[in-house]
């Protein structure tokens, strides 16, 4: 063999070799970076990849070093045993690539590298007019139809002729009549009134009835009772079913004796809700017209000593509306108790009593409305002392000095389980300066083994 020719194949032989080691290297290098930037992880097959999509599948041309679709017309992904010299003539790097069949732009091997947190963080399932951060298959809350045209204001004369709280001060054991009004007339099917007294947890149910037109308004009412002895007060609020549902919401109504307030929110009505306007006592003085007046004692209280524990004093409301003591003032002649009771309300013509101790069994029978307690220091002396209810300011409402020494007999207000009691169907605070304007209770009450007329009227010390 010609010395020349053999070398001749020998080198050719050398740089076919050297040409498909250098494609395979470079066609494995690839494969692994367009597989990582797909997200698809390693190659599959002889040095494809295959990124869970067809038309990304993906073969190296080996006539130009480059990527081509597995759908081109052109399958080059396996080239041939017998590639010439021509054949395999390879693409200089930084060469321009081509576009593909589908009209995009074929990897190139200096295509950039484009590595996974570069990719944009939207998921594949939103649609492009969505905003990312808002489920395709959540639709935006719509807005509730608006809240009915109705109202409730206590002091307001509707119906005409009288107030929508009637009466606005119920008396004690009346019935309190209450009143909304709504417009256009026709727009519900009714209504539900929930109040409930001082002390209660949980309010009553009292359904709302169709009363009266009057022009364009359209008015509904329910009744509920006052206790037999109001002491506390009320609280209500109104719910307004919508006659049509999608015109209108349910409409919730609160507020004051004087403003009415609408809302879509049973808890707002609820935290907020109508009660009437309590305001302090008037006070006269000790000889004045005051409107709490001392009207009974138990100073010598049953079962000797110690007495303290069973004492307590009556007064009577003469105020012409409901009136709070929260923050008022009790005593005797040495110490005074702050009360501290929001609820302590005294409703017109009733008599409360304020006790030692809410003991029944202390009491004889009956609870107290307040109790001072004995931490007060508040102790009635059997021969005598003085009763006091005293403003905030400290200005005096009324008060009874009660001793031989002003003309109170010593068996009316030192018998041993008997209280004194003003002898009067018309409480006085200047009638009940007077020692002979008392006298000492004769009838038993609670437990039968004491006497007296407590939380109620005098009997004039009737036997």
């Amino acid at each position: 063999m010609d010395p020349l020719r053999s070398l001749r194949a020998d080198t050719r032989g050398a740089t076919r070799y050297t040409f498909f080691m250098d494609v395979s290297l470079r066609r494995i290098a690839l494969a692994l970076l367009v597989s990582f930037a797909a997200g698809c992880g390693f190659p599959e097959g002889d040095y494809g990849f295959n990124g869970g999509n067809a038309d990304k599948d993906a073969a190296v041309d080996p006539s130009t070093d480059t990527f081509v679709p597995d759908n081109a017309t052109d399958d080059t992904s396996n080239p041939p045993d017998d590639v010439t010299g021509d054949e395999a003539a390879v693409e200089e790097p930084g060469s321009d690539a081509e576009p593909d069949s589908d009209g995009g732009t074929e990897v190139g091997p200096d295509a950039p590298d484009v590595g996974q947190d570069t990719l944009p963080d939207v998921p594949p399932d939103v649609p492009k007019d969505v905003p990312v951060d808002v489920p395709p298959d959540v639709a935006p809350e719509a807005p509730l139809p608006p809240l009915l045209n109705v109202w409730h204001i206590p002091t307001n004369p509707e119906p005409p002729t009288i107030t929508m709280r009637n009466p606005r001060f119920p008396a004690a054991g009346g019935n309190v009549n209450i009143y909304f009004g709504i417009q256009p007339i026709g727009q519900t099917t009714g209504a539900n009134l929930y109040w409930w007294w001082s002390g209660e947890t949980a309010p009553h149910v009292v359904a709302f009835a169709w009363d009266s037109n009057n022009g364009n308004n359209e008015y509904w009412k329910a009744v509920f009772p006052m206790p037999a002895r109001p002491v506390g007060t009320f609280r209500y609020y109104i719910e307004v079913t919508p006659k049509f549902p999608a015109t209108n919401s349910t409409t919730w109504l609160y507020g004051t004796d004087s403003a009415t307030n609408t809302t879509y929110s049973k808890t707002t009505a609820s935290g907020s809700p109508y009660k009437p306007d309590v305001r302090l006592p008037t006070a006269g003085g000790d000889g004045g017209v005051s409107e709490i007046v001392i009207t009974e004692a138990m100073v010598n209280a049953r079962g000797g000593t110690p007495e303290t524990p069973k004492e307590w004093f009556e007064v009577f409301c003469g105020a012409p509306v409901p009136v709070t003591l929260d923050g008022c003032k009790v005593g005797d002649a040495a110490a005074v108790h702050t009360i501290a009771d929001p609820e302590l309300i005294l409703w017109p013509g009733i008599y409360a009593v304020f006790g030692n101790t809410m003991d029944q069994a202390n009491m004889d029978g009956f609870l107290p409305d307040y109790a001072y307690g004995s931490t007060s220091s508040i102790q009635f002396a059997n021969t005598g002392d003085t009763i006091r209810v005293l403003l905030p300011s400290d200005t005096l409402i009324d008060q009874v000095v009660f001793s031989s020494a002003t003309g109170f007999p010593t068996a009316v207000f030192g018998t041993d389980a008997h209280s004194m009691q003003h002898k009067t169907l018309t409480p006085s605070a200047v009638d009940n300066d007077t020692g002979t304007n008392w006298c000492q209770s004769l009838k038993a009450y609670g437990l039968g083994t004491s006497y007296g007329t407590p939380q109620a009227k005098s009997d004039l010390c009737a036997p």
